[in-house]
């Protein structure tokens, strides 16, 4: 989201802890980028408090989470702490602000209670989760609505809003678990490459869809004058374009040789389909998706194919280029 934010003109700050790992896109950005940066834990509510104000946004995208479901498992106080606690603390610092801001909250396509039935969730279902990512993240839900609708019910100058996507794809992502950077991983390491559930269906998306909509949401919601989009909304593929963790695989194929295994593991739950009924975003903010899920796996495919460290900055701004001219 930096990039694309500075391509576009905004003045951007950062916050967040300091990256980690040997593959991460942050130390190949020109430090341009970011007018301001602050190292800080989302769940040290005194110094996020401290560097919010430091910042004086007008506009906050909130993207912290820790974001893996078998992560979650191994260690789900510290998702809870990160995910609950973390957006608790941030709301918080909201209060302190003196000017008008509005905040983009991105909690996830997993917040909802799903009983694999195979519907497109919409934003008024029930919350939910099983497993420990999903579940906090329903809970940070609750409490954005909380501060949005109660709290903050007196502070009409501070907006607040939530985005839900998720199984979003593309370049620069290097976490463990993530299918996309672990099929990579096989290819180069000559590993076979362990599949959990391929028949599995979910909203693959590229980044720059969401990002996109989390863009016009943000707009919409700095310059309403009611409350009309301080509400969820959510952000996938158009109707009927889910595809399964298999056609993913055979997608990537085109750019990498690997092998892979079927090696189910029933200690841990995941949801079989997964579905986003994305009527509210089209309706409300003239947004669709731009890319098919062909294109997407093209783009994503491409810029593992074509990496080498240090080039992630241009093949990512050169990628967003293309995409922006069709966004035109």
């Amino acid at each position: 989201m930096g990039i694309l934010l500075n391509m576009l003109g905004a003045e951007v700050t950062g916050l967040s802890l300091p990256a980690v790992g040997l593959q991460n896109l942050y130390f190949e950005l020109p430090k341009a980028i970011w007018s301001k940066e602050f190292m800080v834990d989302i769940r040290d509510g005194h110094n996020l408090k401290n560097s919010v104000v430091a910042a004086n946004p007008e506009i906050i995208l909130h993207f912290a989470a820790q974001a893996s479901v078998l992560e979650s498992y191994r260690d789900p106080i510290s998702t809870w702490q990160t995910n609950v606690d973390g957006t608790q603390n941030l709301l918080e610092a909201l209060g302190a602000l003196k000017g008008p801001v509005s905040a983009l909250f991105v909690t996830t396509d997993k917040v909802y209670r799903n009983n694999d039935e195979g519907g497109d969730f919409r934003e008024s279902d029930p919350l939910g989760g099983i497993d420990p990512y999903s579940s906090s993240k329903a809970a940070a839900e609750l409490v954005i609505h909380s501060y949005s609708k109660g709290i903050y019910v007196t502070r009409p100058e501070i907006k607040i809003c939530s985005a839900r996507a998720g199984n979003v794809i593309g370049g620069g992502d290097w976490l463990e678990n993530r299918i996309v950077p672990d099929i990579v991983r096989a290819a180069k390491s000559g590993e076979q490459l362990i599949v959990r559930n391929p028949d599995s269906i979910r909203p693959w998306q590229h980044v720059s869809d969401p990002l996109f909509g989390y863009l016009a949401l943000a707009e919409q919601l700095s310059e309403s004058t009611g409350d009309d989009f301080q509400r969820p909304f959510n952000f996938g593929p158009e109707a009927g374009k889910n595809r399964t963790v298999l056609d993913l695989i055979h997608a990537m194929k085109n750019y990498f040789e690997f092998e892979y295994r079927i090696e189910s593991n029933e200690q841990f739950h995941e949801a079989k389909t997964l579905g986003l009924d994305i009527t509210q975003a089209k309706q409300m903010l003239s947004w669709h998706p731009l890319l098919s899920f062909d294109l997407t796996m093209g783009l994503t495919g491409s810029w593992y194919a074509d990496y080498r460290p240090g080039n992630g900055y241009e093949i990512t701004t050169n990628q967003l280029k293309g995409i922006l001219s069709r966004a035109r």
